[in-house]
């Protein structure tokens, strides 16, 4: 290895001596990227070992919680604590919940592997999730070479309890201006694994799901899908997801050893405000009366899913009345308890109904 540059190498002589010298240098360079590369399957996943954060302002954990009752029926004009059953964790997953009783999710991502956690890759964060659960992202898979219609999914969880079932599911996803997010009479496919090992703190168990046709050669099919992981039944508390894979097994083989991952910050999720719960914060506010405030902002948000898809509604504490009455690129409208309404008027420079923002969409209606 030399500290001299590529140009203070070049061979003195004619201009063929240096163009053959820069071809030998290019092909070694190129050989030694194939061989750090080596046999490495590409992961569909974007974020798929949880090392991506929702701000900077916790980089090592960020929480978040969902709150949902017996009566309610998952709504998305309600705010993630009284009703909304979904919310976006990370960049490029969210999740959403079935509302079958009085249930409280917390959920938070942190960095794992460390000495107190022997077990745990520390290339990888950690997802901590509780109840049941449907994880989710979306994401364009490859169809378009014959080697491209079979796909093979594999997650690693821990703090399982035994009876925790695990589903991993891929379908397409509706984005057109009509009909539901998903629809039923479409591509779906899904295999469930049934855990009943014994509980084993902090330890990954890592489940191979068997290889499923995505597209068929000649028949028109659709990119989109949603890449999917439910649980269900988990006893404990709080389990966790260190790392998922996607990849086509047709061309990586069912069982590689590592992995390439996606990172592209801009694909489906991004902020107009530096963090996360930041979009309406320190904005111009309207109390309007009748428990109603407006809040206003200069530039436009974009939403092309449809505003209450992506953007998310939240609040320091449970209020049941809170609702979004209406909302547009510019500006929103709730409606929340009359004791708020009057202490934010009285004391309105903190206003602490936050929005979360997302270009992926959030609230799909899994459990619709």
């Amino acid at each position: 290895m030399t500290d001299k540059t590529l140009k203070e190498r070049l061979p003195v002589g004619s201009p063929r001596n240096k163009v053959e010298y820069l071809a030998d240098e290019f092909e070694k360079t190129a050989n030694d990227l194939y061989s750090r590369l080596g046999d490495k399957a590409v992961n569909l996943l974007s974020n798929p070992n949880f090392t991506e954060f929702l701000t900077k302002y916790r980089p090592s954990t960020v929480e978040a919680n969902t709150l949902i009752t017996a009566s309610n029926v998952p709504d998305i004009s309600r705010g993630t604590k009284n009703g909304r059953g979904s919310t976006l964790l990370a960049p490029y997953w969210a999740v959403e919940h079935q509302v079958d009783e009085y249930l409280s999710f917390n959920h938070y991502i942190q960095r794992g592997g460390d000495e107190i956690k022997p077990h745990l890759n520390p290339e990888c964060g950690e997802l901590h999730l509780s109840g049941d659960t449907t994880l989710y992202q979306t994401l364009n898979i490859p169809l378009g070479g014959s080697l491209h219609n079979e796909v093979k999914a594999r997650v690693s969880l821990f703090n399982l309890s035994p009876g925790t079932k695990i589903t991993v599911g891929v379908r397409d996803i509706n984005l057109e201006n009509k009909g539901p997010f998903l629809d039923g009479n479409v591509f779906h496919w899904f295999e469930t694994i049934e855990y009943n090992d014994e509980f084993v703190a902090d330890t990954p168990k890592t489940f191979d799901f068997e290889p499923f046709l995505v597209g068929y050669h000649g028949w028109w099919f659709n990119p989109t899908k949603v890449f999917y992981i439910r649980i269900e039944n988990p006893s404990s508390r709080l389990y966790a997801i260190e790392s998922a894979q996607l990849w086509h097994s047709k061309i990586y083989g069912k069982s590689p050893d590592s992995f390439t991952h996606n990172h592209a910050p801009n694909a489906y999720y991004d902020f107009p405000a530096e963090s996360p719960i930041d979009v309406f914060y320190d904005l111009p506010i309207e109390f309007l009366g009748n428990n109603k405030i407006r809040f206003s902002r200069s530039r436009p948000i974009d939403a092309p899913y449809g505003l209450l898809n992506h953007m998310i509604f939240t609040g320091e504490r449970y209020d049941s009345e809170f609702r979004v009455l209406e909302i547009d690129p510019s500006s929103v409208t709730i409606q929340i308890n009359s004791e708020q309404y009057e202490h934010y008027r009285e004391h309105g420079e903190h206003i602490l109904y936050c929005c979360q923002y997302s270009k992926m969409p959030i609230g799909l209606g899994f459990y619709e």
